[in-house]
């Protein structure tokens, strides 16, 4: 199944022309800071004025006859007139001009304290640097060991709790059993008019029954990155290439031919880079659980997929593995053994951290490659995330509300964040911003923004569920080794862990 043309994933990607529905979300830069709207009332003043005018008139012919003298004279006569009055209205607009001025609430000068992890305490003291600027509120954001333990600890007993915490979708579900620590912040998301301008399938992550408890910081669109050097080498167009999964086989079958065995067109069968599960399962609108929230690691798409990913590795021999994050998986990008990866945004600065000059001015990225038959056109998935969130335990709401839109739901925190630490924002009017655009020089000046723009309204939900760390810790950590070592299949490991799974729901943990 080919492209049409190459205009829909080359040179549209590379020229920018990502059409009407881009241009439309354009309007929006600037919405979500304070601004000045002009609005136009019109005042309609009736006047009734009285005219006359002839509704009917009819004439006719009456015949007259003189009894002494037998000759008929016709004779004309009026015989109806008929005249009404009518109301005219007459219409005159009057257009005035209202100013009306967004004020941003007083706020009150205080210090908030917030939680995260990894890399973010850097973009929260930059973010925080600026917020404190404009409105005298200061936070203190730490980087927390074992933060999920002691999130969980500090929100049921209250000791302790900060006033924000970032949380990242996979512990996600841990946080809302029983009575749920966090804000409700779809209330304010709608008030204030932020969630349609949120790429909204992202939201799901820290949605349940109804409520959404936090905002998301990044799309993760997940897409293909690849060495162009080595399909030039091979004589591989990577777009015709990669069009279906079907071309990407046959592509692997010519680079190991060409090769000798030396150059793999990817690795395969773990959660990890260079083909990750989840991300392979969510392409075809399948996850963990079900948009309803029943577990979905039975559904036979689900048990297709993960087939197909081992097929490649044990069949078809075009892929193998490494240690998931080992320096001998960034090591096989080194030496130019996986050609391809599928990755999130996030992964463009792992591939630049970790592969290093090796890899300088030879990647590029594309949408993924289509499943034939596949109704939806999916040329994308999401992978990872993480969302701020305020707790039930702050005195200070509002500030924290503040806080986050401005870090999150402006066109300036939202390109500042995706230049400082690389994650593409869920936020439409910062992703169609001309701001964060840029030409790189590790992926041979290619600009990334417009591969992510290009894929983005298509970017799968990834259902949250108060039992996904449970599903994890069944599927990844008991099951799926054994399905890896060949000791048990796919459909009998899946089969397996959605058995247990649904036994630890129905007995409540």
């Amino acid at each position: 199944m080919k492209q049409p043309s190459s205009l829909r994933r080359r040179d549209l990607l590379r020229f920018g022309a990502i059409g009407a529905a881009g241009a439309a979300t354009a309007a929006l830069a600037g919405c979500g800071e304070t601004q000045v709207v002009t609005q136009e009332v019109v005042k309609v003043v009736t006047q009734q004025v009285p005219v006359e005018k002839v509704v009917t008139q009819v004439v006719e012919k009456e015949r007259v006859v003189e009894v002494e003298k037998p000759v008929e004279v016709e004779v004309e006569r009026v015989v109806t007139q008929i005249v009404e009055k009518e109301k005219v209205v007459e219409k005159e607009k009057i257009v005035e001009k209202i100013v009306t001025v967004e004020v941003a609430p007083k706020l009150r000068s205080v210090t908030l304290t917030g939680w995260t992890f990894a890399h973010l305490p850097r973009w929260h003291k930059a973010n925080g640097d600026l917020f404190a600027a404009q409105t005298n509120v200061k936070t203190e954001w730490v980087g927390v060991s074992e933060i999920w333990d002691k999130l969980s600890v500090a929100l049921q007993t209250g000791v302790g709790a900060p006033d924000m915490v970032d949380i990242e979708q996979g512990p996600m579900g841990r946080y809302l059993k029983g009575d749920i620590q966090l804000v409700d912040l779809k209330p304010m998301l709608t008030r204030e008019g932020y969630w349609d301008k949120l790429v909204t399938s992202r939201q799901a992550l820290y949605t349940w029954e109804g409520k959404t408890y936090g905002v998301e910081y990044a799309l993760t669109p997940v897409v293909m990155y690849y060495n162009l050097s080595l399909f030039e080498k091979y004589g591989i167009d990577p777009e015709a290439g990669m069009a279906t999964w079907d071309d990407f086989v046959e592509s692997g079958q010519r680079m190991k031919s060409a090769s000798g065995g030396e150059t793999l067109i990817t690795g395969t069968g773990t959660g990890a880079l260079p083909m990750p599960m989840e991300p392979m399962f969510r392409q075809r609108n399948r996850d963990y659980f079900t948009a309803d929230g029943e577990v979905g690691l039975d559904d036979p798409v689900l048990i297709e997929t993960m087939q197909w990913m081992e097929d490649l590795r044990a069949e078809g021999g075009i892929a193998d593995r490494a240690e998931p994050w080992s320096p001998g998986m960034w090591g096989a990008f080194k030496e130019e053994h996986h050609a391809t990866t599928v990755g999130a945004d996030w992964i463009a600065d792992f591939l630049r951290d970790n592969v290093g000059a090796e890899g300088e001015g030879k990647w590029r990225a594309q949408p993924l490659p289509l499943w034939a038959g596949d109704p939806t056109m999916t040329d994308t998935s999401c992978w990872g995330g993480t969302g701020i969130m305020i707790t039930t335990h702050t005195q200070f709401v509002e500030e924290a509300w503040e806080y986050i839109k401005f870090g999150m739901l402006t066109v300036d925190g939202s390109v500042r964040r995706y230049k400082d630490i690389s994650q593409f924002p869920a936020y439409l009017p910062a992703m169609e911003s001309s701001e964060i655009s840029f030409a790189d020089p590790y992926y041979g000046g290619q600009d990334l923004t417009e591969v992510f723009k290009f894929v983005a309204r298509r970017v799968p939900a990834q259902h949250q569920h108060p039992f996904r760390p449970e599903l994890r810790d069944v599927w990844e950590s008991k099951i799926l080794p054994d399905v890896l070592d060949g000791k048990i299949g796919v459909e009998e490991g899946l089969t397996q862990a959605a058995a247990e799974v649904r036994d630890i729901i129905a007995k409540g943990g």
